[in-house]
């Protein structure tokens, strides 16, 4: 049997509406994996400017760093001391990874 578009496309909305609660708690899962989490992180750096040709380096650089490459603080994801990649807003280019009272400074 071939459906034509239209009669997919009101499928999948009803399909989508009778297991709402299903499909979201499937992504929330996928979100907490380590693909769901690259490609959440992926998807707020392109937002925020970040040249995405060099994501697959500076990812793993990411993961690995725990220490600010300015003050040498140690970075954690709850105060002053987050996470923050420093980039041009010009070219999109990485330059650092920086604790946030850092990046705050340089911006």
């Amino acid at each position: 049997m071939v459906q034509t578009k239209e009669e997919r496309s009101a499928y999948n909305k009803a399909y989508q509406a009778k297991n709402r609660e299903q499909i979201l708690a499937q992504r929330a899962e996928w979100r907490q994996t380590p693909q769901g989490k690259k490609a959440l992180t992926k998807d707020q750096w392109k937002k925020r400017g970040l040249n995405m040709e060099q994501f697959e380096g500076v990812y793993q650089r990411y993961l690995d760093t725990d220490i600010c490459d300015n003050c040498n603080c140690e970075l954690n994801q709850c105060n002053s001391s987050r996470k923050c990649m420093d980039h041009s807003h010009d070219t999109g280019d990485f330059r650092n990874i920086l604790c946030l009272s850092c990046n705050t400074r340089r911006g």
